[in-house]
């Protein structure tokens, strides 16, 4: 076992599991259609956190790989496939219970970290 990823951004489960948000991301961004991905933990008033993801489509290559109109739907239903094809590989207490498109890229530090305090997440 090894630990990746930084403490503080550390996701503790409803059964005491920790997961790393930096390992799905990574899952994530294989993704052609994913520019950017930032996993969170939301607090459960139950205890513990649900793991949650918000995600930067990457409209150009989408343009390029689909032709025609892109609907938000269509762009939704794609990264809701890659979700789920990430789900797959994921331990069940690692994966993404819900996730949100975001428009624009997240703010990040000068080593391209992102910076996760800045972002609001609901």
């Amino acid at each position: 076992c090894f630990i990746s990823g930084r403490g503080k951004n550390l996701i503790v489960t409803p059964a005491g599991k920790n997961v790393y948000p930096e390992e799905i991301e990574a899952i994530l961004c294989e993704s052609p259609h994913i520019l950017e991905a930032m996993v969170y933990g939301r607090p459960l008033p139950t205890g513990g956190e649900e793991v949650r993801a918000l995600i930067v489509p990457d409209y150009e290559t989408i343009g390029k790989l689909y032709k025609g109109p892109l609907s938000e739907s269509k762009i939704n239903g794609l990264i809701s496939k890659d979700v789920k094809r990430t789900n797959k590989v994921l331990a069940g207490y690692k994966r993404i219970k819900s996730f949100q498109i975001r428009d624009e890229e997240f703010p990040k530090t000068s080593t391209r970290k992102i910076k996760r305090h800045l972002i609001q997440v609901t």
